[in-house]
């Protein structure tokens, strides 16, 4: 499957210890939510892999106010606090947890060291956020990324895709992939 040739080319990216962590972004106003937890899931089947969903759609059904990430970089939250599994899944979750999404912006010496030790323990780490998000909490998230993705809708790279493309281009100095959802068939396919 086209879901099966982006966890190959995610593979070609890992680390000496064999990690690679990901920030998937919704293009534009587009929610990548299910498409970055079906991606998660399969990521599943390379190791252990852990999703900290930020943006709206998956932060949403998980937080509730539940302390996450956010609670974590305010040192009001241990890790054993705050990640749980999936239910009937191999898929850990880190929820976004209380406060704004500036905090990354703000604590990014303790986003890295977050990110390096989920790094340290987890084969597979996905960010999830939406394109929409300030500017330098999107730079914070990209310097503790291996790699961008960049999920839009339809058959065809449209110009938010393109303009995210460029600006994560820019601020990670390398290229992000792009995962393209095929509304009319359901289906994912890698660029």
């Amino acid at each position: 499957s086209s879901l099966q040739a982006i966890v190959g080319m995610i593979a070609e990216e890992r680390d000496a210890n064999g990690a690679v962590r990901l920030l998937v972004l919704g293009a534009e106003r587009f929610d990548a939510g299910a498409a970055v937890h079906a991606l998660a899931k399969k990521l599943c089947d390379t190791g252990e892999t852990i999703l900290l969903p930020l943006g709206a759609s998956i932060a949403a059904d998980d937080t509730g106010g539940v302390a996450g990430f956010l609670d974590l970089l305010a040192g009001e939250a241990s890790f054993a606090e705050v990640i749980r599994r999936e239910q009937n899944s191999p898929l850990h979750i880190l929820p976004r947890g209380n406060g704004a999404l500036d905090e990354i912006a703000d604590a990014p010496d303790q986003a890295a060291m977050a990110m390096d030790a989920l790094g340290g323990t987890y084969v597979n780490v996905v960010v999830e956020a939406q394109a929409d998000v300030p500017d330098m909490t999107l730079t914070g998230l990209a310097a503790t990324a291996d790699v961008a993705i960049i999920v839009s809708q339809g058959a065809d790279v449209d110009d938010g895709a393109t303009a995210l493309f460029h600006h994560m281009h820019t601020i990670m100095q390398r290229e992000p992939l792009i995962m393209l959802l095929d509304a009319a068939s359901k289906d994912t396919v890698a660029a």
